[in-house]
């Protein structure tokens, strides 16, 4: 990370060419010692994507990207998010809450559970 002075040497720490960012929640999940960082693009409740980094300013990496996840159509998305204390000890069970407008503009939780894709390779 580099310190600006002035507001006219900032940049982003996460920034997405595929679609607008909107909303993100970034968390530490200290039984992976990674950050997650987790978005609905295009203000859209089924377009998620999750980052993970090492450093809460990246790089970022994609760990997952939805067009489509739940297939809750075209419903604006208001925020993921996730809590330590909704993280297991071993950093693979997350419990994450989200909302949307409508009939979804409610307290939504989901249980996750992070695998190792690179595990099978």
């Amino acid at each position: 990370a580099a310190w600006a002075a002035s507001w006219a040497g900032r940049a982003p720490v996460f920034s997405n060419a595929n679609a607008p960012v909107g909303a993100p929640s970034v968390v530490y999940n200290p039984g992976l010692g990674r950050y997650f960082l987790m978005l609905a693009h295009a203000n859209r409740v089924d377009h998620l994507g999750v980052f993970d980094a090492s450093e809460p300013w990246g790089p970022w990496t994609t760990v997952a990207y939805y067009s489509d996840w739940g297939n809750y159509g075209n419903r604006e998305a208001l925020q993921y998010g996730t809590s330590t204390k909704w993280i297991s000890a071993d950093g693979t069970s997350v419990w994450v809450t989200y909302s949307s407008t409508g009939d979804m503009d409610s307290f939504n939780l989901v249980e996750v559970t992070l695998t190792n894709s690179t595990a099978a390779r």
